[in-house]
């Protein structure tokens, strides 16, 4: 993975924060701001790479989307469609992402899962409900409505979890200018799609209802796993065990779920040979779980899925047009070319207001400082330590 770092990062990678109220210096990441008068800046260099991070992330989906419904359609016949693929992919990732934990950091003696809450755990099941969704929704949807629907969802999940600071996350007011890059990044959504996928849908009108309802409610699921890992990682030490656990968790899911599938319906078996790199979509996934763990402390969960999003339109854009992998072939038009103009510049218009932070860090300034003279004469002295941007420090 490009995105693992060295244990010793240069000043301009770290965050900034205030003390603590015992006299020591800030720790890392996310934690260190609810400890000090403070509040957490992070760097600009540390800023830039996690929007870079979220915008390989958009490519990343879309690839390994390809990459399992090839493996799904050659490698493995009968049995729930996709159940199986899915498997693999837990199986692959949980495999790669722990050879890349214990390279990272080969002493365990940090590491206390006894301490982290229970439903930090739940991070991989998240990822399951996410995938099994896909494959079975999808399909039933269409989609164009189903990505619509789960856009929907993940969007007003991470606005809520921005708002409120939801396990831990640093809190983000919504502005206009941010309200403007969302209603742009719908409008890039609907100009880029399909839609015959709808009109050719037979469904009940009941029946959509119900699904449309399953599907924003898994756009939840993406946010929250996320927010999941983040918590395991505050134990774990690293964002990469963090990632260890939430495969361990979905592997074991979806291997239940496989065999409930096999028992109640038809038995799934090996089919035809395939490509080597058809195994591959568990280390795409192990790229996309550790950067959105890494990423959405520093950026905010928003502002990160709004990245992914339009990086993923433009990517499908591509794939669609040149029917890569297997993806369907589909004829450009200047419909979606608009669309693919008005993502970007929803992007644009939502990351300008995000990015004053990059200038408060450059002047080593603190967010939400106070406004009042007399109060800032109040406020002690507070040393800034320099950590490691991808470890998280446990107590």
């Amino acid at each position: 993975m490009t995105n693992a770092a060295p244990d010793g990062h240069s000043d301009e990678d770290a965050p900034k924060g205030a003390g603590a109220e015992d006299g020591q210096s800030a720790g890392a990441g996310e934690e260190a701001g609810d400890r000090g008068h403070g509040e957490v800046v992070y760097s600009r260099l540390a800023i830039v790479r996690s929007c870079v991070m979220a915008v390989v992330a958009g490519v990343v989906v879309v690839v390994q989307t390809g990459i399992n419904s090839t493996l799904s359609d050659t490698f493995f016949e009968g049995g729930v469609e996709g159940l199986h693929s899915t498997f693999t992919n837990f199986l692959v990732g949980f495999t790669g992402i722990t050879i890349l934990a214990i390279a990272h950091r080969p002493r365990f003696d940090d590491w206390s899962l006894s301490k982290a809450p229970w439903y930090s755990f739940l991070g991989g099941p998240c990822g399951v409900v996410y995938i099994a969704s896909s494959i079975l929704l999808g399909k039933k949807l269409g989609a164009t409505l189903y990505f619509v629907l789960l856009v929907t969802g993940t969007l007003i999940t991470s606005t809520v979890f921005d708002a409120t600071g939801f396990l831990g996350l640093k809190k983000q007011g919504i502005n206009q200018q941010k309200i403007v890059g969302v209603v742009l990044l719908f409008a890039g959504l609907l100009l880029l799609q399909d839609y015959d996928s709808v009109s050719n849908n037979d469904l009940e009108g009941w029946e959509r209802g119900v699904y449309a309802v399953l599907v924003l409610l898994t756009g939840f699921f993406l946010p929250m796993q996320t927010l999941l890992n983040k918590t395991m990682a505050a134990t774990a030490g690293t964002p990469y065990r963090a990632a260890v656990i939430s495969f361990g968790t979905g592997l074991s899911t979806a291997f239940v779920v496989c065999v409930v599938a096999n028992l109640a319906y038809e038995r799934t078996s090996i089919g035809h040979s395939t490509d080597w790199w058809a195994f591959t979509g568990g280390l795409l996934g192990m790229y996309f779980v550790t950067a959105a763990t890494m990423s959405v402390p520093v950026i905010g969960a928003m502002w990160y899925f709004c990245l992914q999003v339009s990086s993923q339109m433009t990517t499908a854009f591509f794939f669609d047009t040149f029917a890569w992998l297997s993806f369907k072939e589909t004829s450009v038009t200047a419909m979606r070319v608009c669309g693919v103009v008005v993502a970007v510049l929803a992007v644009l218009v939502y990351s300008t207001h995000s990015l004053n932070l990059c200038r408060k860090c450059a002047t080593g300034s603190t967010v939400n400082a106070p406004d009042n003279d007399d109060e800032q004469s109040k406020q002690p002295d507070v040393e800034v330590s320099v950590v490691d941007a991808d470890t998280v420090r446990t107590e």
